[in-house]
């Protein structure tokens, strides 16, 4: 049976174990509305009156039951927000989520209030919720692609300054498989504005103990001299807050590239007395971050590679590992902070049908 015969449900067996599951005395705890797939010949998320009147009316009141408190809806156009009037929520995940513009001013803007986990794929997912409503999250996750993403997260940011402790900001496509990331990269970047120098002023965040970065470097030419001596201007500058953070106890940078290594040569240049990684160094071991205690450092890499098996992948893992053992020396030398670096190499083969993993 496929999708759209499923959310059509004829014969009341969806509804009927929904109805029967929100009737236990416990009721339904934690909930996920998937539908990762798209319906045919259309590029968008399926809209909510495909969906069966039975069915929506047992999916309504499984989100809305107060026994609910994690909820993970992906997807769907045109959903109702009625429903969270009453919610008792604590973790709201929405990934490719419309809401409904008719039912936005009926909104409380006391609705939410027991929120303190949102994870927003992307950030305007969250259109229509009252930013009132999110004034006590603890962690807010958001994937950001574009510069309206990126103003609904610092909007999200200023509501729940007092509050947060826990903060993920993703830029471009790191939720996409390497494949989907790598054609990214080459065909769409320049449609993808890079973030702008953050516009908010973390030290608002006084209770903020996490912070979680992910960031794509990119070259259209996939040189390694620019893979690793980027312009690291913009995760500088997240960084660099006006005054000591005290409360910050863990930074996570997750970088993402790629490199051309079609042509078997591929070296790690050395690190220059210049380069931008040295003044992140200097920043993570500063008195900005009295209470840092853990850097972690991931990057991640895509290599396009040919057929001939030229390509060293272990010997290159080596050659970045001593790279950022140049390239970050306070940090790997730091009493009080433990730096944690891992690598990842995608090999990725071009042939005459496209990427191959």
């Amino acid at each position: 049976m496929n999708l759209p015969t499923l959310l059509q449900d004829q014969d009341g067996v969806l509804s009927s174990i929904l109805n029967a599951l929100n009737g236990q005395d416990h009721g339904i705890r934690k909930f996920s509305l998937i539908l990762g797939s798209r319906p045919p010949n259309t590029s968008c998320a399926y809209k909510w009156d495909c969906i069966s009147p039975l069915l929506q009316n047992s999916l309504i009141s499984t989100f809305s039951s107060p026994q609910l408190k994690y909820l993970q809806v992906e997807s769907i156009s045109d959903l109702p927000l009625n429903w969270i009037q009453n919610s008792q929520l604590k973790h709201l995940h929405l990934t490719d989520i419309w809401f409904d513009v008719t039912s936005f001013e009926a909104l409380s803007q006391n609705c939410l209030q027991t929120l303190e986990c949102l994870q927003m794929t992307t950030a305007d997912s969250i259109k229509g919720i009252p930013m009132a409503a999110l004034a006590s999250l603890n962690i807010l996750s958001s994937i950001v692609l574009t510069k309206e993403q990126l103003a609904m997260t610092w909007e999200v940011m200023k509501t729940a300054e007092s509050s947060l402790e826990d903060l993920s900001i993703h830029f471009f496509g790191t939720f996409l498989t390497w494949g989907e990331r790598f054609l990214l990269l080459i065909f769409f970047l320049q449609e993808i504005p890079p973030p702008a120098t953050q516009e908010f002023d973390f030290t608002k965040l006084t209770n903020l103990k996490c912070f979680n970065l992910t960031y794509t470097l990119s070259d259209d030419n996939g040189s390694s001299a620019i893979i690793f001596h980027p312009n690291l201007s913009n995760i500088h500058g997240y960084l660099n807050f006006g005054a000591p953070l005290s409360s910050l106890d863990s930074v996570e940078l997750l970088i993402n590239s790629w490199i051309d290594g079609l042509n078997g040569d591929i070296t790690v240049p050395q690190v220059d007395e210049l380069s931008e990684w040295h003044l992140l160094d200097n920043l993570l071991t500063s008195n900005k971050f009295p209470s840092l205690r853990n850097v972690d450092l991931t990057y991640s890499i895509a290599v396009l590679v040919g057929d001939d098996g030229a390509f060293n992948e272990a010997g290159f893992k080596e050659e970045i590992n001593k790279f950022f053992a140049t390239a970050l020396p306070m940090l790997h030398a730091s009493k009080s902070i433990s730096f944690t670096l891992a690598t990842f190499i995608a090999c990725l083969k071009w042939d005459e049908v496209g990427v191959e993993l």
